[in-house]
């Protein structure tokens, strides 16, 4: 395929990609401790999740109620879950 876009952010290795429930949010998961959420559409870095300790292996995203983007949990080698 064709690449649409390179989303600069991580330093390091990224482990994990995931689109939110509704498609307008895209978050992703890597070797530097945190989790960056994206803009979708525009590619645009909103926010950037820190709290892990070690490397993040996995995210996922839930819906929660309708017109939400849902909630964003994370789990890393530090045996959290966020």
């Amino acid at each position: 395929g064709e690449v649409l876009k390179t989303l600069r952010g991580h330093k390091k290795g990224v482990f994990r990609v995931c689109f939110s429930p509704d498609g307008a949010l895209l978050a992703s998961a890597g070797q530097e401790y945190e989790v960056i959420v994206w803009n979708a559409e525009g590619g645009d870095l909103l926010r950037v999740l820190k709290g892990h300790t070690r490397p993040v292996l996995d995210i996922a995203w839930a819906p929660y109620s309708t017109g939400s983007h849902g909630i964003l949990a994370s789990c890393g080698l530090d045996g959290s879950v966020r």
